[in-house]
C-alpha cells in the first residue's frame, strides 16, 4: 500500500505545481493551450503514468483474487508463464484493431478525396457555367454595340439622304419661280407674262367647258382647244407652258423615288401644291388631262388642293385619278354621272 500513496502524493503533487504555475503565471496555460495541449491530456497522461507504475501491484491482486493463483507462485515468475501467453492473444487483437483504425482512416481519406472531387467538380460546373454566362453577356453587348453603330451609321446615311432630297426640292423650286418669273409669251390674243398667261389660260378653259356638251369633252378635244388658243404668232407658246409644268414633273418624281415615309411624302406634295398659283394649278390641271406623262405622274400626289368647282368634276372623271386630287374631291368625283 506504501507505493499507492507513494504515486498518489507524487500525482498530487504535479498537479499542485501545475496549478501554482498556472496561478501565477496565467500565460503558462495559454501556451499549453496553443501548444495542442490541455488538462485532459495532462489528466490522463498522469493516469497512464500511475498506471505504469502500479502494474506490477494491480497485476498480483488479478492474478490472486480473478485467477485464483495462490500467493506462494507469484514469487515464481515462470510459473506465471502460460498466464501471460493467455494474454498475448491481445497483441494479435490489439495488431487488428490498429489495422482496422488504419482501413476506417483509409476510408474517411478516401472519402474526403471524393468529397474534394465533388467540390472541384462543382466549382468546376460553375466556373464554365459562370464563364458561358460571361460569354453570352459578352456577345450580347457586342451585338447590342453592332445595332447601335448600324442604326447610327443608318440615321447617318438617312440623315444624308434627307439633306439631300432637301437640296435638290428647295433648289427645283427656287428654278421653277426663277423661270415663272422670266415667262412670257406672245400670242394673237395679245402679249402676256407671269400670272396673266395662267389668267387667260383659265378664264379659257372655263369657258370651253361651259359651251360644250358632257360628251364632246375628249382629251383631243382639250389639247386642240389648248393649242389653238395659245398659238403664238412667233414661235410656240404651248412648248412654253408646258416645259414650265415640265419642273413640277420632276419635283414630283423627286417626292415619289425619295426614302422617306409615307406622311413626309405628302407634306412635301402639301408644299408642291401650296407653291403653285391658283390659276396655274386649274392650268395644270387641264394640261394633264391630255399629257399622258404629267396625268401619270400625279397619281397619289392630292397636289390639286386650291380649286374646287362642279364645272371640273367631269374633267376630273374622265381623264384623272382621284389621288390627284383632296379627299373631300373623292365622294364627289364618284357621285358624278357623265
Amino acid at each position: 500500500m506504501s507505493i499507492i500513496y507513494q504515486i498518489a502524493a507524487w500525482v498530487i503533487l504535479i498537479v499542485g505545481v501545475f496549478a501554482l504555475i498556472n496561478k501565477f503565471y496565467s500565460n503558462f496555460k495559454d501556451w499549453i493551450t496553443n501548444g495542442n495541449v490541455n488538462y485532459l491530456w495532462l489528466v490522463l497522461i498522469t493516469i497512464g503514468i500511475f498506471i505504469f507504475l502500479t502494474y506490477p501491484y494491480f497485476f498480483n491482486l488479478w492474478a490472486v483474487y480473478f485467477w485464483h493463483v495462490p500467493e506462494s507462485e507469484l514469487t515464481d515468475f515462470t510459473k506465471l508463464g502460460p498466464l501471460g501467453d493467455i494474454y498475448g492473444s491481445l497483441n494479435t487483437l490489439f495488431t487488428s484493431a490498429t489495422l482496422a483504425i488504419v482501413i476506417y482512416s483509409t476510408i474517411l481519406q478516401r472519402q474526403a478525396n471524393e468529397d474534394t472531387r465533388k467540390a472541384m467538380y462543382k466549382e468546376l460546373i460553375q466556373a464554365k457555367r459562370l464563364s458561358s454566362l460571361q460569354l453570352k453577356q459578352a456577345k450580347q453587348a457586342s451585338a447590342e454595340q453592332l445595332n447601335l453603330v448600324k442604326e447610327t451609321h443608318n440615321a447617318q446615311i438617312k440623315e444624308s439622304q434627307y439633306t439631300f432630297f432637301t437640296n435638290q426640292f428647295y433648289s427645283l423650286l427656287n428654278l421653277k419661280e426663277n423661270k415663272f418669273h422670266k415667262l412670257k409669251i406672245k400670242i394673237k390674243a395679245g402679249h402676256f407674262e407671269q400670272d396673266q398667261i395662267f389668267i387667260k389660260l383659265q378664264i379659257q378653259f372655263n369657258r370651253i367647258l361651259e359651251g360644250v356638251e358632257n360628251e364632246e369633252i375628249t382629251s383631243d378635244y382639250l389639247r386642240q382647244e389648248f393649242i389653238e388658243y395659245i398659238e403664238a404668232v412667233e414661235g410656240s407658246a404651248s412648248d412654253i407652258v408646258l416645259s414650265y409644268f415640265l419642273i413640277y414633273g420632276n419635283l414630283i418624281n423627286l417626292i415619289k423615288s425619295s426614302s422617306l415615309s409615307h406622311d413626309e411624302k405628302q407634306f412635301y406634295f402639301d408644299i408642291l401644291g401650296n407653291s403653285m398659283r391658283l390659276q396655274e394649278q386649274v392650268v395644270f390641271f387641264w394640261v394633264s388631262s391630255f399629257a399622258i406623262r404629267f396625268n401619270y405622274q400625279l397619281d397619289y400626289t392630292y397636289i390639286f388642293n386650291q380649286f374646287y368647282n362642279d364645272k371640273y368634276l367631269i374633267v376630273a372623271k374622265k381623264f384623272h385619278r382621284k389621288s390627284a386630287f383632296p379627299m373631300n374631291w373623292h365622294s364627289k368625283i364618284d357621285e358624278f354621272n357623265l
